[in-house]
């Protein structure tokens, strides 16, 4: 039986309102499943408690969102006034990427920012390509110059969010060599979020 991750998602959210600790969180739901856990082998045993971290580890913790959460808003506004602009232009076909980008920044679903960084990258090469191959001197009354500017900045910013912002939202967990010993006299490793 494998852990319900839409089920467990829901519950550590819950608990993490209630100003849980993810560690207390994952102690808290490898002993809910821990009856069918130790029925079968290690292998399975080792494999649940990852999907549990991991279901844990994607979920930023309420202290993390008030400290860096800022920068997942500043670049939400552009996004959500970018869709706004092509909704009040009537173009729906274009509605896509400012819509896929404003999903995966207002849940805050950081297992999915690496599109901000590959983005960057084909924004960067699209300056290239434009001001090396433009038969133009000007891209809408820009400089073609400065249109290559823009793109290797805007690139540069989205490539660096897109790597950096998850590791500051959701690091990655560890386990510690330090064993605790639980409620039921059992000893584990102790796992470590961010």
């Amino acid at each position: 039986m494998a852990i319900n991750k839409r089920k467990t998602k829901r519950e550590v959210k819950k608990l993490l309102k209630s100003s849980m600790s993810k560690e207390d969180i994952y102690y808290e739901l490898i002993d809910k499943y821990k009856n069918p856990i130790e029925t079968r082998g290690i292998a399975y045993t080792k494999r649940i408690h990852r999907d549990i971290a991991n279901v844990i580890r994607y979920i930023p913790s309420n202290e993390r969102l008030k400290k860096y959460g800022v920068f997942n808003t500043l670049l939400l506004i552009p996004m959500l006034l970018w869709a706004s602009w092509y909704l009040l232009q009537g173009d729906f076909s274009r509605l896509f990427w400012p819509g896929i980008f404003s999903f995966i920044l207002g849940f805050k679903h950081t297992k999915y920012y690496f599109v901000f960084a590959a983005t960057g990258i084909l924004l960067i090469c699209q300056g290239l390509a434009m001001s090396l191959y433009a038969y133009q001197d000007y891209f809408l009354g820009l400089s073609m110059t400065l249109v290559l500017v823009l793109c290797i900045l805007l690139g540069t910013a989205l490539i660096v969010f897109g790597i950096y912002m998850p590791r500051l939202l959701t690091p990655k967990y560890t386990f510690t060599d330090e064993i605790i010993t639980t409620s039921d006299g059992k000893k584990k490793k102790k796992i470590s979020f961010g």
